[in-house]
This record gives C-alpha cells, sequence and structure tokens, in this order.
C-alpha cells in the first residue's frame, strides 16, 4: 500500500518533505491548513504512502450496520459527542489503552475560516501525556508533510505560538479560509 500512496502522490504533483518520528508511538497528530475536503483526500494518501497507522474520530451514531463497517476500515474510533461526554477523556482512554496510536486532527476544526483553532487537540495530548505531530499540506509547493513535534504542553500560549510558526508561509488550497490562530 506504500508504493500504491507514493505513487499516487507522486502522479497528483505532490513531494513528501519530513519523516514522521518513528519512535513516537502515541501521538494527537494535527494537520493544517484544512480548506477543502481535498486535504483530507491528500492526507491519507499521504498517510498510507508513509504506512503511518493512524486513526480519525468519528460520531458513534455512524458505526450503526452497514456504515460501521467501513467506518472501521477508514481507521474511524467511535466518540460519544452527546451531552455531558467528554471527548478529551475519551479520546485520552483510548490512547492509553493502546500500544501505538496516532489520532489526527485539523486544528481549526473546520475548513471555513476561524480566527480562533479549537483547543481539543492541545486538551487531549495534555491530557494523554503524548507529544504533538505537527503534519502540513502546502498547495503552493505542493508539499505534505512533518514540520516537527511539540513536547512541552505545559503552555497553551507556548504551544499555539509554536503552531504559529511551523504553519507560518504555509498556502492553504483556499488561502482566504486559513488565518492563524490569534494569540
Amino acid at each position: 500500500m506504500k508504493i500504491v500512496g507514493k505513487l499516487l502522490l507522486k502522479l497528483m504533483g505532490w513531494k513528501i518533505v519530513g519523516d514522521f518520528p518513528k519512535e513516537i508511538k502515541k501521538s494527537i497528530t494535527v494537520f493544517a491548513p484544512h480548506t477543502s475536503t481535498w486535504d483530507a483526500i491528500i492526507g491519507k494518501i499521504y498517510l498510507v504512502a508513509i504506512g503511518l497507522k493512524y486513526n480519525v474520530m468519528v460520531k458513534q451514531e455512524l458505526f450503526n450496520f452497514p456504515l460501521g463497517i467501513i467506518m472501521r476500515l477508514v481507521r474511524a474510533i467511535p466518540i460519544d459527542r452527546s451531552k455531558g461526554s467528554n471527548v478529551t477523556f475519551q479520546v485520552a482512554n483510548i490512547i492509553e489503552s493502546k500500544e501505538e496510536v496516532h489520532i489526527l486532527l485539523f486544528p481549526e476544526g473546520t475548513r471555513a475560516k476561524v480566527d480562533n483553532w479549537k483547543k481539543g487537540f492541545y486538551l487531549m495530548a495534555k491530557r494523554a501525556e503524548v507529544p504533538i505531530v505537527v503534519g502540513y499540506l502546502d498547495y503552493k509547493k505542493k508539499e505534505i508533510g512533518m514540520k516537527g513535534v511539540i513536547h512541552d504542553l505545559s503552555n497553551i500560549k507556548v504551544v499555539m505560538s509554536k503552531l504559529n510558526e511551523y504553519y507560518q508561509g504555509i498556502e492553504a488550497k483556499h488561502p482566504e479560509r486559513f488565518v492563524l490562530e490569534q494569540i
């Protein structure tokens, strides 16, 4: 499958930059920018190309038959989003229960323009005591890959500032929708 992923990316004109840190067995992995459905499609092809075993969060209602079969095939994990449930604790518990797991998230939380990114990824990583691995897609350079790892999660402002540094100069598919976090 890795070869197929690499071939597809090459045919689409994309270049892989940076390696996923193999020594990290558990993480919250964020990708930005997220301004188009294509971001998820290209991102998933990339993850196949590098052979990363990742999971995405999906509301548990989508796990009923027959859609549940598809959800499991695309490495989705069911999340209870009902009132009173705590997604941060659910994800932290999932991470703690597995030997190797990388939860993939888009920190903006939507494809629309937002001034403030969702902070759930930070809370999940902090609660589970795992690093945040930073991935990106740059449509101008046609690059996809990893920018770095954030290990120190003691201060959310420092983490958001570091993310701004990593994503500075990255061009989204729809640049008018991508705004760095306002700190």
